[in-house]
């Protein structure tokens, strides 16, 4: 008989979100992604990880890292990711890096 993961607790235990940043320069994009980590060090409920190095690192000649943001819950995971996208599509650096989000990613590279 197959029970509701929910209500006796079983995994996910948590959501996240990949931060994708792509840029010619690597700098560029590893300045861009510590910017974020430090938007978000003081916020409770929320972990991260990185900036990491893509796997490849480098395509096109574009260098690829990803930050890793993990939150209790989905919903909080969404208000998280509302504000970042709010606070950095007013930064310089986003003509430097283009960026986007993966939700609950199936692959880390």
């Amino acid at each position: 008989m197959p029970q509701n993961n929910k209500a006796i607790g079983m995994p996910p235990y948590s959501t996240i979100s990949m931060l994708r940043a792509t840029s010619p320069n690597h700098q560029s994009c590893h300045k861009f992604l510590e910017k974020v980590s430090n938007l978000l060090d003081n916020k409770k409920s929320i972990t991260i990880i990185g900036p990491l190095p893509s796997i490849p690192l480098k395509i096109k000649g574009n260098t690829r890292n990803h930050l890793i943001i993990k939150t209790n819950t989905k919903t909080y995971l969404n208000k998280v990711l509302k504000f970042l996208t709010n606070e950095i599509q007013a930064w310089p650096e986003t003509k430097k890096v283009k960026w986007s989000y993966d939700i609950d990613p199936h692959d880390m590279s």
